[in-house]
């Protein structure tokens, strides 16, 4: 008797605690609300025209501005913080943002952003040195 009772206990238990898996994905739309958090950057990547292929960006930065951290405050303000290798001089700084559409604008500096989730975006730097080239830089959140 002792045996079902405890089977009788371990069933009811599993089954009341049993999981079922969650088959909702998560949709992030990009807004201000859900743009606002502190990234850093993944990737660089720059195209010399429109037709040429991406080549690694990262000899364009300096490399103690590579583990920055970028952070958009919900009060439009944005915070670079010189983070990990330090830049002599620092690179901390400030500055304001907002967002219209898909345009992340930075000081009055228009960016197109071309990707975004919740776990970062990307953004394109259109004649970023000469006409008909661009700069993209992913940034993860932290």
């Amino acid at each position: 008797m002792k045996l079902s009772t405890y089977f009788f206990v371990a069933l009811i238990a599993t089954s009341l605690f049993s999981c079922k898996k969650d088959n909702t994905t998560k949709t992030c739309s990009l807004s201000e609300a859900n743009l606002a958090g502190t990234y850093k950057i993944a990737a660089l990547k720059y195209k010399a025209s429109a037709s040429s292929p991406e080549v690694d960006g990262s000899s364009m930065v300096d490399a103690c501005s590579l583990d920055n951290l970028q952070t958009f405050k919900p009060d439009y303000s944005l915070i670079s913080t010189d983070a990990g290798v330090k830049c002599d001089p620092s690179d901390d700084d400030s500055s304001t943002w907002s967002l219209s559409g898909t345009t992340l604008i930075v000081d009055g500096d228009n960016n197109d952003i071309t990707a975004f989730d919740c776990a970062g975006f990307t953004i394109n730097q259109p004649d970023f040195k000469v006409a008909g080239d661009s700069f993209i830089i992913t940034f993860k959140k932290q």
